[in-house]
């Protein structure tokens, strides 16, 4: 037996019907309709220059010795967390990126832990032709791992002059 055609739908073989359920959203006054930052389990608490010794340095000399990045983390969490620690040196006149490392570590329940990058200041090319310092931004991520990365922390960007 065959079903006779519809008066809207003549010679047309499927028809896909669509409901939709509204659900009245209840506001609360104490909830707010703007984007909260998301929670992190580390925090990114301080980032400086230092040389292989660890004494704090205020900028590298271009072609001079090795000179760390020196990274403090704080685990937020009661649980161990498995990190990868990433810093770029990004040129702040061209906008190219110099220099990225990462080092993975895992961090202790509410551990707080400092991991270090070195680099040769030697090594970065400066689209800079004069002699003086180049600015260049030190950006620290925290990622759980670097292959598929979900993000530990809000990233921090550091002015470094070399």
């Amino acid at each position: 037996m065959e079903s006779p055609p519809h008066q809207w739908f003549d010679d047309v073989g499927l028809c896909v019907v669509s409901a939709f359920l509204f659900i009245p959203i209840i506001m609360s006054p104490s909830l707010s309709v703007y984007a909260q930052s998301p929670s992190y389990p580390v925090e990114i608490e301080n980032v400086r220059l230092v040389d292989p010794g660890g004494q704090p340095l205020d900028d590298c000399q271009p072609g001079g010795e090795l000179v760390m990045i020196a990274v403090t983390l704080k685990n937020l969490s009661d649980s161990g967390q498995p990190a990868a620690i990433i810093v770029e040196l990004r040129d702040n006149s061209s906008d190219i990126t110099q220099f990225v490392q990462w080092q993975t570590t895992s961090i202790g329940p509410k551990a707080t832990p400092q991991v270090a990058i070195s680099f040769n200041p030697a090594s970065l090319s400066s689209s800079s032709s004069s002699s003086s310092a180049v600015q260049y931004d030190a950006n620290v991520l925290v990622w759980d791992k670097v292959l598929t990365p979900v993000p530990l922390s809000s990233p921090l960007k550091v002015p470094v002059s070399c």
